[in-house]
């Protein structure tokens, strides 16, 4: 005897419904935080290209940005762009911000201001100058001899072929190909192409009925954890004691220490604050 379906084939009442009905709902756009700055990053306009040069001092001087990084700023710590296991195989050929840029929209310079319309601004007074490269938009073009190595810096590592601009190479066999074709009464044979496929949901998290801050972790957050580790850490800043609950302020920092040190100086730190905070609550 088969068991009565609680969900399938029924309509279901969707959690966030009311709220949507009654003009309640509310998305991460729509909340308000005091002293958030907002960042903006400017692209590049070029599919391949070198940073021949790069000024941000007209950009720095606006009144109300407080922050500018290009790639004269920040650590060169390779990492990888995917990532759905650990340890990630997949090449890590990707730096925070690089002297080339290898497609069109490839970050360039990141700006923090105090309003959107500032960083933007900011972003426009950056001075770049580009020194063009050759740009490929076909992959077998791409894997031919004498073809543009587009990661061809020294520090790239898992790559299967940068020379060919390979990335990597899937082989899988079940059973015998050779004897499925034998017995088969035709074989087709041809090369298919398919667009670009990305699934992009937009995650639109919003707070609860009693307007608390709900952050939703995705599903590979451990691995941006890990990617954050090679080059950053977060250490604690300040902590929030309200009706029973902590809040901990992050913020970024580095060192020279390992990843695993900077961590486990990051961890020793939050304890002590807590501590502190708690002993004076007694």
């Amino acid at each position: 005897m088969s068991l009565p379906l609680k969900s399938v084939g029924r309509s279901e009442r969707r959690v966030d419904s009311v709220k949507l009905a009654t003009g309640r709902g509310t998305f991460v756009d729509d909340i308000a935080l005091p002293g958030l700055l907002h960042a903006r990053i400017l692209h590049s306009p070029h599919a391949h290209a070198r940073i021949a040069r790069i000024d941000a001092a007209p950009a720095r001087a606006l009144p109300g940005v407080a922050c500018v990084l290009t790639h004269l700023d920040v650590p060169r710590v390779p990492y990888t762009s995917a990532g759905q296991g650990w340890p990630e195989p997949s090449p890590y050929d990707a730096v925070m911000l690089d002297s080339k840029v290898r497609f069109v929209g490839d970050r360039v310079a990141v700006v923090a201001a105090d309003d959107p319309e500032l960083a933007l601004r900011a972003c426009q007074a950056i001075k770049v100058d580009y020194e063009p490269l050759p740009a490929l938009f076909d992959p077998e073009l791409a894997m031919a001899p004498g073809a543009p190595v587009i990661h061809d810096e020294a520090d790239a590592s898992g790559i299967k072929d940068a020379a060919r601009n390979l990335a990597a190479a899937l082989e899988a066999e079940v059973g015998s190909v050779a004897e499925g074709f034998a017995q088969a009464e035709r074989v087709f044979e041809q090369t298919y192409r398919v667009p670009y496929v990305q699934q992009a949901s937009i995650e639109p998290h919003e707070p609860d009925r009693d307007r608390k801050l709900l952050l939703h972790r995705r599903q590979i957050d451990q691995l941006g954890s890990k990617v954050a580790e090679r080059g950053l850490t977060l250490v604690p800043t300040r902590l929030y004691f309200k009706n029973g609950r902590v809040k901990v302020e992050l913020a970024l920092a580095r060192g020279k220490e390992g990843r695993d040190k900077r961590r486990d100086i990051a961890e020793r730190e939050t304890k002590r604050r807590i501590d502190r905070e708690l002993k004076t609550r007694r």
